[in-house]
């Protein structure tokens, strides 16, 4: 298994399920009954806990006949102690597969190889095996392809996770192959999931409690821990805040940098159009711009004076 997560944030380290209890117990039964999707596709925010919460019920999956190292489903917590745990934060475990960003790359063509590989080879303990490929809204043509051809006819023992960020959209024909489970939060579960999650990891929210409701829980958990390590707060302009998250990840490519940026532009928009010094179909366009610079900034080496300079009218 592989997994690419911020150490600090690593979801396998996530063993509390702290929501969709309800989507838990539809999808148990329905691999109870032998009726699972063979490729299931959970569509929502990035960093609302699809991989958490996927983490968990395949957990529960292979331990369910283990009374000593069962999945708690009372707590809905993961017995650390058991053996499919243990080998999956090992990096060993057969029967899970994971295909996810790495650092700032997209899933490959080489990546749905290694799979297929793996695919050509039964696994030694004859059980099924669970393959997670994460940001399938981001996979080019070619990916989307490759990956295709792969889930055309899943075999008896093998099961696709799609996870949908929906920061893109989605490729119709790799939607139109599988089964899928929306996932979403309500105002109530993201402060919730957020103060749990910030007690857990010791991150102070109180500068940005405000705009929770603008991203996820996740997300809002990683970008409040960059800001207060980086020494970036609600005090400082948008352009001052930009420009120093923009030499970061020129220097440590790490896509936080990028996602603090954008949160922190829908916070200025959002703090404009409520008090109606901003127009709600101009700050539209100009995010557009924006968020385009900012692609461009991260994949073609843009200047960054190029991306700050469409901010100023907002600083």
């Amino acid at each position: 298994m592989y997994i690419s997560s911020n150490k600090n944030f690593n979801p396998t380290e996530s063993i509390e399920l702290y929501n969709y209890r309800e989507h838990f117990k539809i999808l148990s039964k329905l691999y109870n009954n032998n009726s699972f999707p063979r490729i299931l596709l959970l569509s929502g925010e990035k960093g609302s806990g699809k991989f958490t919460f996927i983490f968990h019920l395949i957990n529960f999956f292979f331990t369910f006949d283990d009374k000593k190292e069962s999945y708690d489903i009372k707590n809905y917590r993961i017995n650390t102690e058991n053996s499919f745990y243990k080998n999956t934060v090992s990096n060993i475990n057969e029967n899970l597969v994971y295909i996810g960003k790495d650092s700032h790359k997209n899933v490959s063509v080489e990546n749905i190889r290694e799979i297929k590989k793996k695919f050509n080879t039964t696994s030694l303990n004859n059980l099924p095996r669970f393959t997670i490929l994460d940001d399938v809204d981001l996979l080019n043509s070619n990916s989307a392809n490759a990956l295709l051809k792969l889930i055309e006819e899943p075999s008896d023992k093998n099961y696709f996770i799609l996870i949908n960020n929906k920061r893109k959209k989605m490729i119709d024909t790799l939607k139109s192959r599988s089964i899928e489970f929306k996932i979403f939060l309500n105002s109530k579960d993201k402060y919730n999931i957020a103060e749990l999650l910030s007690k857990k990891y010791s991150v102070n929210i109180n500068n940005y409690k405000h705009y929770l409701n603008i991203t996820s829980p996740g997300s809002f958990i990683r970008i409040c821990d960059c800001l207060e390590k980086i020494k970036v707060n609600n005090k400082l302009n948008l352009y001052s805040s930009a420009e120093i998250l923009l030499d970061k990840f020129r220097k440590d490519k790490k896509e936080i940098y990028l996602e603090s940026i954008k949160f922190l532009l829908d916070c200025v928009i959002a703090d404009g159009i409520k008090k109606r010094k901003l127009n709600f179909i101009k700050m539209g366009f100009l995010k557009k711009i924006i968020v385009k610079r900012m692609y461009d900034y991260e994949n073609f080496s843009l200047s960054k004076n190029s991306v700050l300079e469409t901010l100023k009218s907002l600083s």
